[in-house]
């Protein structure tokens, strides 16, 4: 999941001109979180009862950023 979403970030930041991305996963999915802090993401928020699901009810969000300086940072490290 990392490389393919390097590849997305790459072209994102570097083709077609992105200053910033986002992204939202289920708190209880941790495993997503650790992808997004792999990347470089940075922790911005939790969206309490973000989205409804049938037969499971509200749940909350947790929101990760980047921006494009800090995304060619990271791969010059």
């Amino acid at each position: 999941m990392t490389e393919a979403t390097t590849a997305v970030f790459d072209f994102l930041f570097c083709e077609i001109g992105f200053h910033r991305i986002c992204a939202k996963h289920d708190i209880r999915n941790i495993g997503s979180g650790k992808v997004m802090e792999k990347l470089g993401m940075k922790k911005e928020g939790i969206f309490p009862q973000y989205y409804y699901k049938k037969d499971f009810g509200a749940g909350d969000a947790q929101q990760y950023g980047i921006l494009k300086e800090d995304w060619l940072a990271k791969k010059a490290e």
